[in-house]
């Protein structure tokens, strides 16, 4: 795949952070490239959990389209750092790595074997749910609990996923069970042994008392172990958020990227690059990332 420049034009918008059926989306890779366009992006990026399942698709639906968007293969890492979930996200990754796809069917594993005692969680509630059915239903590589929320939902059990994390399967409730996660220091490698940049995903939420120093003292820890950026824009993020983390990644000398985290009907208020209506990810931000890549190598 080749990475170009179009100029800094203020009016280009990308999205680095979407996700699609290969994980817990709705759209099918191809689809993501049709509606990046549709929506006038100039850069996306595909960014499936654990799984590169779906770039090849991605890339050459692209190529149909290549004068006016451009494609870039992702992935996003779910790991730990001062025993919190830390989510890494991997750009201009090679997804024919064999040590990345080791390492990612590795994390689906851990992922399945989560999900089968998560299921029997729920058959011992009376739940009429199986594995096997998850996945004869779904195309998914990386099957996870909003699928298995999807299927409750299929079957009448319920109305909103909320409604099932709340009474079910977020941390606490009867349902949940944690998934083994690997450390933040071995994504970030195995990202850069494929050649991409590894990014910190959503670092804050709502907002929160020491906020600002938390972040930065996380932002530290993972630059000293090879973080290359930080998403300073994301569609959650307040006026003040954004701000925080911009001075954050300035001051460590990190890249910045954004985008919308979008997964289609599965959370349908969050539109692609537009996040809730106010995203807004320049394209200054990918360029960055093209120079530095070009002084990586």
């Amino acid at each position: 795949m080749k990475y170009y420049s179009l100029n800094n034009n203020p009016k280009l918008i990308i999205d680095l952070h979407t996700h699609s059926t290969f994980s817990d989306g709705t759209l099918t890779p191809e689809e993501l490239i049709n509606l990046a366009y549709k929506q006038k992006l100039s850069a996306i990026a595909i960014a499936d959990h654990d799984t590169v399942g779906g770039v090849k698709d991605f890339l050459q639906t692209a190529e149909n389209f290549s004068d006016d968007l451009t494609a870039i293969p992702g992935v996003e890492i779910s790991t730990t750092l001062f025993n919190r979930e830390v989510h890494i996200v991997g750009l201009f990754i090679d997804a024919e790595n064999q040590q990345l796809n080791d390492f990612l069917q590795k994390q689906r594993t851990a992922r399945q074997n989560r999900n089968e005692i998560i299921v029997k969680k729920l058959q011992t509630c009376n739940y009429d749910i199986s594995i096997e059915e998850l996945k004869k239903e779904l195309s998914s590589d990386a099957i996870g609990r909003p699928h298995i929320a999807a299927a409750l939902i299929k079957k009448g059990y319920f109305s909103t996923p909320q409604e099932i994390f709340d009474k079910l399967l977020r941390r606490g409730k009867p349902c949940f069970e944690p998934r083994p996660l690997p450390p933040v220091s071995e994504a970030i490698e195995i990202i850069h042994e494929a050649n991409g940049i590894a990014i910190w995903a959503h670092p804050v939420y709502q907002p929160r008392k020491g906020q600002r120093h938390q972040t930065r003292k996380f932002a530290k820890k993972l630059k000293s172990l090879g973080l290359d950026g930080i998403e300073t824009y994301y569609t959650v993020y307040n006026e003040q958020q954004q701000k925080m983390l911009q001075e954050i990644a300035q001051g460590l000398d990190l890249l910045e990227s954004g985008g919308s985290d979008f997964h289609g009907e599965n959370q349908p208020k969050i539109m692609l690059g537009k996040g809730y209506g106010n995203l807004s990810v320049p394209y200054k931000v990918y360029e960055k990332m093209i120079e530095y890549i070009a002084q990586r190598n």
